[in-house]
């Protein structure tokens, strides 16, 4: 997937690809769990990673990557800014910077806001800060996380409605498919 921001005239800047297939490394507490993992999957041929502070295993990520021997440049690696984090411009900035240490990298490759911080008026401040972020080459790209699942429950749900529409209107076509 290819992402990019558009300039205040319209043209793309910073655009990315994105590795489609990645590891989520949600709920990888246990001491040496995530950082196993992601050896494991990097060595399987994974080129995208998905971290959050939120999840503590951020310097788990890093130490892995760091021990594989992968090239940097050759991995993909997405981290958050917690919502409760997401609270103004200096925190935002200080939160990226933190993740940075954490993962012992020079820059994130995919910096999200987890969700819309919670009080409208951190909003501005908060997303000035992370675009202060991508010009400064801390991070590669940025976007709101809520923003990509809104995205992903609508496709989610387009395929699910295809599905069963084909299922009712067109029974056989899906079984033969199946049968092949």
């Amino acid at each position: 997937m290819r992402i990019s921001h558009s300039t205040p005239d319209g043209k793309e800047a910073y655009s990315h690809e994105i590795p489609q297939f990645g590891l989520g490394v949600f709920l990888m507490t246990k001491e040496g769990e995530c950082k196993n993992s992601v050896l494991k999957a990097l060595d399987a041929g994974y080129t995208h990673i998905d971290t959050a502070s939120m999840y503590n295993n951020e310097h788990e990520v890093g130490q892995a990557i760091k021990e594989s021997g992968v090239d940097r440049d050759s991995v993909f690696i997405t981290t958050k800014l917690r919502r409760g984090d997401a609270t103004g411009y200096e925190d935002t900035i200080q939160h990226c910077k933190k993740s940075l240490e954490l993962l012992d990298m020079d820059y994130i490759d995919l910096y999200l806001v987890h969700a819309p911080p919670v009080n409208p008026e951190h909003r501005a401040p908060v997303w000035k800060a992370m675009e202060f972020c991508l010009e400064q080459g801390l991070v590669k790209s940025i976007t709101i996380f809520f923003k990509l699942l809104q995205w992903f429950w609508v496709s989610y749900f387009v395929f699910y409605f295809c599905i069963l529409f084909s299922l009712y209107f067109f029974p056989s076509s899906l079984v033969s498919l199946a049968l092949r």
